[in-house]
């Protein structure tokens, strides 16, 4: 995992930044780590626009412009929010989330394989956040056993595939046992980030949870066509010829996929991967995120535009995060 966390010093030496635009950034990298895998740099230096522009500008790159940090992160409107969805106020044990009455978030840990730049819970990830201890999760477990009305866990973070097989081993063995909870969910951008991590064992272990008649889901989080890799699409058909369903979730992203050309494009690649499209997200208002937010009326014009042109198996629903906890709210 050490590889992915990036320094200003790793960005210049690979000229995905120069000399004036680091020491502008050092601030930015102060208050929100850089982390980016092997796989997304790949993605951003194997690009055909890379390749045209004989790898010497990557600026407009849709994969660099969410991991790279940008200047743009200094500026703090006063509506952005450290907690912007409202966890906290939700949160009856270290790692549970409980807003809704028959779901909780199971939040595993605090890290990432890489740390995208429009993180709602960038606040509370990576060297900000506390991974749970074992006794942390003992009581997050013993808390979902001891309420009957929890039908769903779903594993978020951080990102949850991030733990070591033996953690997932000793998640999934506590969890098939509690007869109540009938579906896993776990948001992962590992998959498509970090392939490699989807190891035979990792998905033999999810496919236990089938023989405690429940179901699981795997939710991947993609944001541009141009993230799948010749890696990820192979770990992509080696979960879906396993059985495990995977739906998909999406940031909208200003100058990155708000046009219906990338965003048709990235729905038609998760229906390519058996992937059914599930949430487009309007961005939560997390501090020094207000460069990436599209333009709500603009965001619901862009989702006519999708219905009007590409198959109905295709079109995510849009939905928005309410401050203070309220919840999803589907915006079209």
């Amino acid at each position: 995992m050490n590889k992915s966390l990036i320094s200003l010093d790793n960005l210049e030496k690979q000229n995905l930044i120069n000399k004036n635009k680091r020491a502008l950034l050092e601030p930015v990298v102060a208050q929100f780590q850089i982390r980016i895998t092997p796989d997304m740099l790949n993605a951003i230096k194997n690009s055909q626009s890379a390749i045209e522009q004989n790898l010497v500008n990557y600026e407009n790159n849709p994969v660099f412009k969410q991991f790279v940090p940008d200047i743009a992160e200094n500026t703090i409107l006063p509506e952005e929010l450290i907690d912007p969805i409202g966890d906290n106020a939700y949160t009856p044990v270290a790692g549970i989330v409980h807003r809704y009455c028959d779901r909780v978030l199971l939040k595993l840990t605090a890290a990432c394989a890489v740390y995208c730049r429009f993180c709602f819970r960038r606040e509370m990830i990576g060297a900000k956040g506390e991974q749970l201890s074992t006794k942390q999760l003992e009581l997050a477990l013993d808390y979902i056993e001891n309420h009957q009305e929890i039908w769903e866990v779903i594993l978020t973070g951080g990102d949850p595939l991030i733990a070591s097989q033996a953690q997932l081993t000793m998640l999934f063995t506590r969890l098939n046992k509690i007869a109540h909870v009938k579906n896993i969910r776990i948001h992962t951008r590992i998959p498509i980030v970090e392939p490699k991590r989807i190891s035979a064992a990792m998905l033999s272990l999810f496919q236990t949870v089938f023989t405690h008649q429940k179901s699981l889901y795997i939710v991947i989080h993609a944001n541009h066509a141009q993230e799948f890799t010749e890696n990820a699409i192979k770990t992509l058909a080696q979960i879906a010829d396993a059985g495990i369903p995977m739906l998909s979730q999406s940031v909208l992203l200003k100058n990155i996929n708000d046009n219906l050309d990338d965003l048709s494009t990235l729905m038609r690649t998760f229906i390519l991967h058996r992937i059914k499209p599930y949430y487009l997200h309007q961005m939560d208002l997390a501090k020094g995120t207000s460069h990436f937010k599209v333009d709500e009326l603009y965001a619901r014009d862009l989702i006519r535009a999708l219905r009007a042109n590409i198959s109905g198996i295709c079109i995510p629903v849009l939905i928005q995060e309410i401050p203070a906890g309220v919840g999803k709210v589907p915006i079209f």
